[in-house]
């Protein structure tokens, strides 16, 4: 998978994390999650398309 398409789904991840963070008042832990979360999705577009 190209970088350009990992950084999108990190970005986006971060996006949401950001928002949950706000919303949870735990900015923190939601830039964290985030990024984490949009890591794992980038990740398993790159698996799924090994195949």
């Amino acid at each position: 998978m190209e970088k350009k398409k990992e950084a999108e789904y990190i970005g986006i991840g971060l996006v949401f994390g950001t928002a949950i963070g706000i919303a949870l008042d735990n900015l923190g832990v939601g830039i964290s999650m985030g990024i984490a979360i949009g890591a794992a999705i980038a990740f398993s577009k790159q698996e799924k398309n090994k195949e």
